[in-house]
């Protein structure tokens, strides 16, 4: 039932993103038809669901509604993988030669001669 309320709010969103890209109108001119193309990419999606879990729904809040009120939300299995995701490393540093470290404002600044 879950799958199917997920189902029908992914065709929702997809006919109001139709609906608003075919009513976009270009200043002066004609409208032009405007195809818009949807795909999912079930790997990002796996991803944003374990990212919304670890951070307890900070960046899918209605997402992390949802999965509160489902029978999911006490699997023990699920909670332990979500505990194993938190351990990956996902965010490495990076460092440019033009730019100096951080300045004493948190920004980074150009390498001056």
């Amino acid at each position: 039932m879950e799958r199917n309320a997920l189902h029908g709010n992914v065709l929702l969103a997809t006919l109001i993103l139709t609906v608003l890209a075919g009513s976009v109108v270009h200043a002066g001119r004609e409208a032009q038809p405007l195809t818009v193309k949807l795909q999912i990419d079930k790997p990002y999606c796996i991803l944003n669901f374990m990212e919304t879990l670890r951070t307890r729904g900070y960046y899918g809040p209605t997402l992390y509604g949802h999965y509160r009120k489902s029978k999911y939300s006490d699997d023990e299995t699920l909670a332990r993988l979500v505990q194993q995701y938190a351990s990956v490393k996902t965010v490495y540093p990076y460092n440019f030669d033009a730019y100096e470290n951080l300045d004493p404002r948190g920004e980074l600044g150009p390498v001056l001669p």
